[in-house]
């Protein structure tokens, strides 16, 4: 109904969604209608690289759904960003085994987010004595507020290799789909 609102309408606009991987599988040809009236990125929140992972932040989905979303968004012609989420208990092998999940992938853009146990959900009820910090400024998804495997400065160590190995395969897709004169 939305779709049709903004085509009746004939609002033009540059568009953004953010969805999981499986729904843009399942809803490809409304994302397809989207595409058409301006979406021109598409944010999966793909969270996990590996069944274990998935299941350890409570995921429902799979890799195969997760890699399928994927390919399926990059076929449509759409810049497609990808997120995870960094357990602060990453020792040095999950951050390999991320690094070298993402080298397979081959998404376009990456993001990454700290597990953090917001206010109400079930994470902060059971993290209680856990939590390292009430500075809520912390919350924010970029800080670890629970305590790592890894020494402090070594976590935020390996969370800075992943954003900059990620972050030198951006920009090309970041043109294409965002031109300069944008």
């Amino acid at each position: 109904r939305l779709a049709d609102a903004v085509e009746r309408a004939g609002i033009k606009k540059n568009w953004y969604m953010l969805t999981r991987s499986d729904t843009a599988v399942e809803q490809e040809a409304l994302i397809r209608r989207w595409k058409g009236l301006g979406l021109r990125w598409l944010y999966l929140g793909l969270d996990g690289f590996s069944p274990e992972h998935l299941k350890e932040i409570r995921k429902a989905n799979t890799l195969e759904s997760n890699e399928a979303g994927l390919s399926r968004m990059l076929a449509l012609g759409l810049g497609v960003s990808v997120g995870f989420v960094v357990r602060p208990d990453f020792g040095r092998a999950e951050f390999a085994a991320l690094r070298e999940h993402l080298r397979r992938l081959r998404a376009p853009l990456v993001t990454f987010t700290v597990e953090t146990p917001l206010v109400g959900t079930n994470l902060f009820d059971e993290s209680g004595s856990r939590i390292t910090t009430r500075d809520w400024s912390l919350y924010d998804l970029e800080h670890a507020v629970l305590p790592t495997a890894l020494p402090l400065h070594e976590f935020y160590r390996e969370m800075a290799r992943l954003q900059l190995r990620a972050g030198m395969r951006t920009l090309p897709a970041m043109l294409r789909h965002f031109p300069l004169r944008d």
